[in-house]
């Protein structure tokens, strides 16, 4: 039974020991970066450009939405209960949502 104990104990203590040696070393000597042609979103529009079928991650697919969001989006000034420059489609959504 001590046999078995000091067995397991030992055993989880060598994991543990093995498990920071890994979070030291990696803290000390993170990954270097990858060279820009070697970044996956880089690949992606190479490959999506070539005509191939590329599969696509939810972060790829998130980040292109920002990215859309971002480049049509305009500024607009808006006061409590008057504004000026409301976008036309804007127009119809209220419209569309009216109680």
């Amino acid at each position: 039974m001590l046999l078995l104990f000091s067995g397991l104990v030992g055993l989880t203590f060598f994991a543990l020991l093995v498990w920071a040696g890994t979070m030291v070393y990696r803290l000390y000597n993170p990954e270097h970066p990858r060279p820009f042609q070697e970044h996956p979103a880089v690949r992606r529009q190479e490959a999506t450009a070539r005509g191939e079928r590329v599969s696509v991650g939810v972060r790829e697919i998130r980040a292109d939405r920002r990215q859309k969001k971002r480049a049509g989006s305009e500024e607009h000034n808006y006061a409590w209960g008057h504004s000026e420059g409301i976008p036309e489609a804007w127009h119809e959504d209220l419209w569309a949502r009216r109680n």
